[in-house]
């Protein structure tokens, strides 16, 4: 396909919490003008961890979210700090939100992981996190209100398939992650 233009022009409506809310204008290849394309835009890019006890068990979280406002089951995540790479926001979000410290991390093969794309240009990177061991100290941002939870790796997915989790990040993450785990992934 055709690589489109980049946009013509950009206005930001707001920032915050390292987003933008913009309208941008578009000119396709056949010349069509889109005017006021209302998007969401990152300037950071998350990463986003399935922690892994040293049990097996994946430790997720409850979180009051705003956008929906109603708690969701959901993995750590976050956008980095400062000159942090994702790795190191890996390791900071789950202690963070968890209380846990991983022992190590695996990459996800994919690239890059994509958000909602009509809308929202960002992306964010996934990881597993291994040998969770508790620290007991949850450091939670001032707008997170967290409850920890765990589970069993099978318990889990079944739990994604059973539609307990309904975040599409956490879903996506733990699709890719499971099968490093040894996890089956199978569909009713």
């Amino acid at each position: 396909m055709q690589k489109w233009p980049e946009c013509v022009r950009e206005v930001v409506i707001r920032e915050s919490y390292g987003r933008a809310a913009v309208m941008r204008d578009f000119i396709a290849p056949d010349g069509a003008k889109f005017d006021d394309y209302l998007l969401w835009v990152a300037r950071k890019r998350a990463t986003i961890v399935l922690p892994v006890s040293t049990d097996g068990e994946v430790i997720y979280v409850k979180q009051y979210r705003f956008g929906v406002k109603e708690p969701v089951i959901e993995i750590p995540g976050g956008n980095p700090k400062g000159q942090q790479t994702p790795e190191d926001v890996a390791y900071a979000e789950v202690e963070e939100e968890t209380g846990y410290v991983p022992g190590g991390l695996v990459r996800l093969p994919q690239k890059k992981f994509l958000f909602e794309p009509a809308t929202y240009d960002a992306f964010y990177h996934g990881f597993v996190a291994l040998g969770c061991t508790p620290t007991g100290k949850q450091k939670p941002d001032r707008t997170e209100f967290l409850e920890v939870c765990r589970a069993p790796a099978a318990k889990w997915w079944e739990m994604i398939l059973g539609g307990e989790v309904e975040d599409d990040k956490t879903i996506a993450v733990s699709a890719v992650a499971l099968p490093i785990l040894g996890v089956k992934l199978e569909f009713p």
